[in-house]
Parts: structure tokens; C-alpha cells; sequence
């Protein structure tokens, strides 16, 4: 885990790549994986 090499000093600190907004993933459930949504414009920003 990640925490546990930090623990051990083998990173110093984390940081997440992208900002989390509320409730990403339900969204990108609803606007992105789904067969029926392929043909609409697709939120690649919150990919």
C-alpha cells in the first residue's frame, strides 16, 4: 500500500493527479459507460 512506503520512507508524500469533484464516478457511470451514450458527446475532461 501506499501509505505503508511512506511509512518506511520510501516516498515522502502523495498527491492524487487529477481534483476529485463530488460524485465523478456516478456521473461518468451515467454520461460515459454506456453503450447507448457512444453516439453523444463524452465528458473526456472527467475521464
Amino acid at each position: 500500500k501506499l501509505q505503508d512506503l511512506i511509512k518506511t520512507q520510501v516516498f515522502e508524500a502523495a498527491f492524487p493527479l487529477h481534483t476529485r469533484k463530488d460524485q465523478t464516478r456516478e456521473g461518468l457511470k451515467k454520461k460515459w459507460a454506456r453503450w447507448r451514450d457512444i453516439i453523444y458527446v463524452q465528458p473526456i475532461e472527467e475521464i
